[in-house]
């Protein structure tokens, strides 16, 4: 079994937003035709909140020969550096059941979610919108944008909305709203 890195994972060259969204496109496809599955998420939560939550998201694709599972766990901060989620990916052989590979999941969960979007948006969007709204301003909202914007040949701007209102500073629900940040802004050529 080989442990892929972020490192080998960016030297692969699909965190190419095009590249990125055409794996997912094709894996849309072979769903369609019945060649892939993925089943419901499965969590776990311990008794205490506190304590986070643990996810299993397992999948196969037929005509690559892989099954695979993305083992995620969503647990508070412990520090001011560390992320909120841990996720890893274990792809296994899909006739023999032999791991094949471990690859770190955090950037491929980026990248995936980006290229999801970016799908929707090569079909169903206008190829001439100017903007771009984005909810939340983490790690994936980051993604989000450097995902589609291969998709928007005219875009000039992005407001990402803050997790917190614009009145009070709060992240709790229904406490004002949330606060237009505009995050990114492309000169018009």
């Amino acid at each position: 079994m080989v442990i892929i890195s972020r490192e080998q994972i960016v030297q692969s060259g699909i965190t190419d937003a095009r590249a990125a969204q055409h794996i997912i496109e094709r894996t849309f496809i072979q769903k369609a035709a019945g060649n892939a599955a993925g089943a419901q998420e499965i969590a776990m939560i311990p008794d205490s909140l506190e304590a986070g939550a643990f996810y299993s998201l397992p999948a196969y694709l037929k005509e690559e020969g892989v099954a695979g599972i993305k083992w995620t766990s969503h647990v508070p901060k412990a520090s001011g550096n560390q992320p909120y989620t841990h996720p890893l990916i274990i792809l296994n052989d899909l006739q023999t059941g032999v791991p094949e590979a471990l690859l770190e999941g955090e950037l491929v969960s980026g990248l995936r979610t980006a290229a999801v979007s970016a799908t929707a948006i090569k079909y169903l969007a206008d190829p001439m919108a100017t903007s771009l709204l984005i909810c939340g301003s983490g790690f994936q909202a980051k993604h989000q944008l450097k995902g589609v914007l291969p998709f928007f040949a005219s875009f000039e701007r992005s407001t990402h909305m803050e997790p917190e209102c614009c009145t009070c500073g709060s992240n709790e629900p229904g406490c004002g709203g949330f606060a237009p940040r505009p995050e990114y802004n492309r000169p018009c050529a």
